[in-house]
């Protein structure tokens, strides 16, 4: 089965977005943060930070 023009975009935005995800989940690893990222697809936060003390969380969406 083809998919349609809006499966193949949604598809392109979804991999966009997940490169994203991971290009910044990278930069804060490699500044000094320990990082989370959420479940796939999942409502609220996308990413967790944390200081290597645990003294300071930063979560992004």
């Amino acid at each position: 089965m083809v998919p349609s023009k809006e499966e193949e975009e949604h598809k392109n935005k979804q991999i966009t977005g997940n490169a994203g995800l991971f290009y910044v989940a990278y930069k804060l690893s490699t500044m000094g943060w320990n990082v989370l990222l959420t479940s796939r697809n999942a409502k609220g936060i996308d990413i967790v930070a944390y200081s290597e003390d645990f003294k300071v969380i930063k979560k992004f969406r």
